[in-house]
C-alpha cells in the first residue's frame, strides 16, 4: 500500500502575516536562495511594511506550497561535481 500523501489544508481566509523567519521556518531555503526566487519571480514578493522588514501573508505561502506539491520543480539535469577529498 502506497504512503498517503498529507495535503497542506489553509484557509484562504488567513491573512495573518510572517516575517521572513516565518518563512525560512516553513521554506527550507537559505535566505539568499529565497531573495534569488523572489526576484526571479519564482515566488510571492513580500509587504514592505516599513524600510528594514519584510512579511508575507500566510495565505500566499501556503497557496505557494500547495502549487509546488501539485506541480514539483524539475530536478537537475545533471550530476554535481564530486568533493574533493582532504588529506
Amino acid at each position: 500500500m502506497p504512503p498517503r500523501r498529507l495535503r497542506v489544508v489553509f484557509d484562504p481566509a488567513d491573512e495573518r502575516l510572517i516575517d521572513t523567519r516565518g518563512v525560512l521556518a516553513r521554506i527550507p531555503v537559505h535566505r539568499s536562495t529565497l531573495n534569488a526566487m523572489i526576484k526571479d519571480g519564482r515566488f510571492p514578493p513580500p509587504l514592505h511594511i516599513s524600510p528594514s522588514k519584510l512579511v508575507w501573508r500566510l495565505s500566499a505561502i501556503l497557496a505557494w506550497l500547495d502549487e509546488r506539491e501539485r506541480h514539483p520543480i524539475a530536478r537537475r539535469a545533471y550530476a554535481l561535481k564530486p568533493r574533493k577529498r582532504r588529506r
